[in-house]
C-alpha cells in the first residue's frame, strides 16, 4: 500500500517538474530578473521576445537591480527610469531569458510583441544619443542598447533562418550562456546581418 502512495507522489512531482521551464519566467527576480550583467550588456542576443516589461515590472526590477549593485551610473530613483528605458526579455530557444535595456523611443516607434524574433545589440552609432550636457540622459543611453525586430510572430521565415544565441558584438563569435566563454560547437554569425556564417 505504501509503495502506491510513493508512486503517486513521484508521478505528481514529475508532472510539476515538467511544467516548470528551466529558465524561469521573464523578469524573474529570483533569478537576477534575467539581467546577465551589472552594467550594459556588451553582446548581441538573437531570440524571441518573451516579455515586454510594464511600468510596474520596470520599477520592481530597477529597485532589485539598484539594491544588488547594478546600474550604479543611473540615478537612485526609479521615477525617470520607466519614461526613458524599456526592459525587454529575449528567450534563447526557450532555455534562457535575458533582460536587456532599450529606449522607450524604440518601443514607441515599433511596438514590441511577444513572439517576435529580435536582435539586441549594444549601441554601434551615436543615433539618439543625448547632448553632451545631458548627463542623466547620457547615463540612461549608455546603460542599454538597441533592439531590432527581424520577424513578427513565432512561426515565420526567421525559424531556421537565424540562429538564437549570444554572440560577441565585434565578430559574431558564438558564446555560451555565461556570455563570456566561446561556444565552439555553435555557428558564428555575421554581426551585421545576423545570418549564420
Amino acid at each position: 500500500m505504501n509503495w502506491w502512495k510513493l508512486l503517486i507522489t513521484l508521478m505528481l512531482l514529475a508532472g510539476v517538474w515538467c511544467a516548470v521551464p528551466a529558465y524561469g519566467k521573464p523578469f524573474d527576480c529570483s533569478r537576477k530578473c534575467g539581467l546577465p550583467v551589472e552594467a550594459p550588456y556588451p553582446n548581441i542576443v538573437v531570440g524571441t521576445i518573451d516579455g515586454v516589461a510594464t511600468e510596474q515590472q520596470s520599477k520592481q526590477i530597477y529597485t532589485w537591480a539598484r539594491r544588488h549593485g547594478y546600474w550604479k551610473n543611473l540615478p537612485a530613483s526609479s521615477d525617470k527610469f520607466w519614461s526613458v528605458v524599456q526592459l525587454v526579455s529575449l528567450s534563447i530557444n526557450g532555455k534562457r531569458s535575458i533582460t536587456v535595456l532599450v529606449s522607450q523611443s524604440e518601443e514607441r516607434a515599433a511596438p514590441l510583441k511577444e513572439g517576435d524574433w529580435a536582435r539586441y545589440a549594444p549601441h554601434r552609432t551615436t543615433r539618439d544619443k543625448p547632448a553632451a550636457d545631458d548627463i542623466e540622459g547620457l547615463a540612461y543611453w549608455a546603460s542599454g542598447g538597441c533592439i531590432l525586430v527581424m520577424c513578427r510572430g513565432e512561426k515565420s521565415i526567421c525559424d531556421g533562418h537565424y540562429i538564437p544565441g549570444i554572440y560577441q558584438s565585434s565578430d559574431g563569435t558564438a558564446l555560451k550562456d555565461d556570455g563570456k566563454t566561446v561556444d565552439h560547437a555553435a555557428r558564428p554569425i555575421d554581426p551585421r546581418s545576423m545570418l549564420p556564417r
